[in-house]
């Protein structure tokens, strides 16, 4: 076959639009490409002439939300501001534990219950909430 005819004929396998949607899902661009009798390279192109976006082009159209309603990066995370409320609010329970825990504990004892070294407990306890 000349290399006009095996365009023509490599051109009339083309998959449509939704089907290559679907490949694109389930496959990766090597095995669309041998299901089609083509390189990557070329299932990538088929791609772009019918304007499907990329996986990575995907992820940046998908938007997501703090609890807050401010847009974040990623799917469950936190704006800056809430990420520092909740920083705050974890360091000022830890600062009342330790106080609780001071009446009845040496620093020693505190820090074993932690996990931290005394210094570390010592510095929780000073810490400005």
């Amino acid at each position: 076959m000349c290399p006009e005819c095996k365009c023509l004929e490599i051109r009339k396998n083309w998959p449509t639009k939704a089907q290559l949607e679907i490949d694109i899902q389930n496959l990766n661009w090597e095995e669309i490409g041998k299901k089609y009798g083509v390189s990557r390279s070329s299932s990538k192109n088929w791609a772009k002439k019918y304007g499907i976006l990329f996986s990575n082009e995907r992820a940046k159209k998908e938007l997501f939300f703090c609890t807050c309603g401010k847009d974040v990066k990623r799917k469950g995370s936190l704006c800056k501001e809430c990420y520092l409320k909740s920083l705050r609010s974890k360091n000022l329970l830890l600062k009342t534990k330790i106080l609780k825990m001071k009446e009845t504990m040496s620093w020693k004892e505190i820090a074993n219950e932690l996990g931290v070294t005394e210094s570390k407990a010592r510095a929780f306890s000073r810490r400005e909430s």
